[in-house]
């Protein structure tokens, strides 16, 4: 379940309480999903919305780690050269929120090198490495 989002109307976020309410009516549980808060989702491309945006995923971040305590995984893409798929804007948001929001609201850190970044990743070995490591 991405936290972020894009429609006809613009962004969206969805906010902590409702996540919340899906994992208490077990719509969402740890065996059915997993909840991903994409700091480098399109909506973010839309430089209008880019604030609102950080500050929305910010908090969220907070209240799922704080409020629900859910484990939380912080997954580091770091890009090694320009064919990485991370544009500077992103490496610019990533560097702004990583010590105050990333690290901080996260039970673990996942770092990968280009993985889940390029066009051609395998991405879906890092979702596997995240179920073996949940699973344990």
């Amino acid at each position: 379940l991405s936290a972020v989002g894009l429609d006809e109307e613009g962004p969206f976020v969805l906010d902590a309480g409702l996540i919340g309410e899906l994992i208490r009516e077990k719509t969402l549980s740890l065996t059915s999903g997993v909840i991903v808060l994409d700091f480098n989702h399109p909506a973010f491309h839309d430089k209008e919305y880019e604030v609102d945006l950080i500050r929305a995923l910010s908090s969220v971040a907070k209240q799922l780690y704080e409020e629900l305590g859910l484990l939380s995984v912080y997954v580091n893409v770091q890009p090694d050269d320009a064919d990485s798929g991370m544009n500077d804007k992103a490496k610019e948001r990533k560097d702004m929120i990583e010590k105050d929001v990333l690290i901080p609201f996260s039970d673990y850190e996942i770092c990968v090198k280009n993985e889940g970044a390029a066009d051609d990743s395998s991405w879906g070995n890092i979702e596997w490495e995240l179920q073996r490591m949940i699973g344990r």
